[in-house]
């Protein structure tokens, strides 16, 4: 039996925003590119028959609504939708992402179905969906993390613009910003305090949250790096946009010369870095 996968004759690609590269699937050649929109540019290949024309158009209308892959390079609405909605976003994101990756090393996307559920799974298992993203400093509010991750990958976005992260790998991208701070998984509980209300001038107790101790003490950066790569083969620059996605704050004098090499030699690692910091700016 077919997976749906097998049953498209063309491929797309995410190229830049609101364009895609089109891949012929039975010998992997580029063919054109097509926008969000549906219009196809050729470039090498001006005898394509229009029956190629419909084809292309066809499995590009499929692609967009059947495709997780789809969700890809276009940004995730978060303000003024619920909770529900934003994790539902982010687990798309995921199983797109993964399925991406699949296809990139040459395997059936649909075949990973089992190892994507999986990765789902274990989430789900977790308080991630719950917790805070700071104790005080940012997003520090029930399902903060889950706010905080999808802002940081819609800054991804718009740095991806950036001529020097043009090249910046979107699955790879996708995926660092996914997972930065799972360190944060497990980190925090909540208690009441008491609050005076400036209005009434009455004191009334409110929830918060307080660190516990670490399930994982690598250290921030460290211990996401390390949740990943339990679930996922991480590539060198993945592994080290994780580990420094903090940047100048959470690097001992003594690996000063290792982050800013990291910086030096790989675009994600800044990328990384910069959205990160974008995501807790009130500009």
């Amino acid at each position: 039996m077919e997976t749906e996968f097998e049953t498209f004759t063309y491929w797309f690609i995410f190229n830049k925003e609101n364009e895609w590269t089109i891949i012929n699937k039975k010998d992997k050649t580029t063919v054109g590119w097509i926008s969000s929109s549906g219009t196809i540019l050729f470039d090498a290949t001006p005898n394509l028959f229009e029956l190629d024309n419909t084809h292309i158009d066809n499995d590009w209308k499929r692609f967009k609504e059947v495709r997780k892959e789809y969700q890809l390079g276009n940004k995730i609405q978060i303000n003024g939708l619920s909770v529900e909605h934003s994790i539902q976003s982010y687990e798309d994101l995921m199983e797109a992402l993964l399925k991406y990756r699949a296809y990139e090393n040459g395997f059936n996307p649909d075949e990973y179905d089992s190892y994507i559920n999986k990765v789902l799974k274990w989430i789900r298992s977790t308080d991630f969906y719950e917790s805070p993203a700071s104790t005080r400093y940012h997003e520090s509010f029930k399902h903060g993390l889950l706010y905080h991750t999808l802002t940081v990958y819609n800054n991804m976005l718009e740095l991806l613009k950036v001529d020097k992260f043009s090249n910046v790998d979107i699955a790879s991208a996708t995926l660092c910003c996914l997972v930065h701070d799972w360190c944060k998984i497990g980190l925090y509980e909540t208690y009441t305090r008491n609050v005076k209300n400036e209005v009434t001038g009455q004191w009334e107790s409110v929830e918060a949250f307080r660190y516990k101790d670490s399930p994982h003490p690598f250290g921030h950066g460290v211990t996401s790096m390390y949740m990943a790569m339990k679930l996922f083969k991480l590539t060198e620059d993945e592994a080290l946009a994780i580990r420094y996605h903090m940047g100048r704050w959470h690097v001992e004098e003594a690996y000063i010369n290792d982050f800013q090499l990291a910086n030096e030699t790989y675009p994600l690692v800044h990328l990384l870095q910069f959205a990160d910091q974008l995501s807790i700016t009130s500009y």
